[in-house]
């Protein structure tokens, strides 16, 4: 959560980053990671994955991309 902060307010979105991370997490762009609950006590706040059906594939995964 605190890397989406930083991140909000660099591109001038200010401190209204709640509003964006449950818009988020809504439309499946980016959910809680549940495995992380340790490193999510030690942060003090939650940790969260991006969808990796929305990540666009690297070239080892798609020979098609390689040049």
């Amino acid at each position: 959560a605190e890397e989406i902060r930083g991140a909000a307010e660099e591109v001038g979105l200010g401190t209204k980053v709640d509003p964006l991370i449950a818009e988020l997490k809504a439309t499946g762009v980016m959910s809680p990671k549940l495995g992380s609950l340790t490193e999510a006590l030690k942060a003090r706040a939650p940790i969260y994955e991006l969808n990796p059906s929305l990540r666009p594939p690297s070239p080892e995964e798609s020979p098609r991309l390689q040049t």
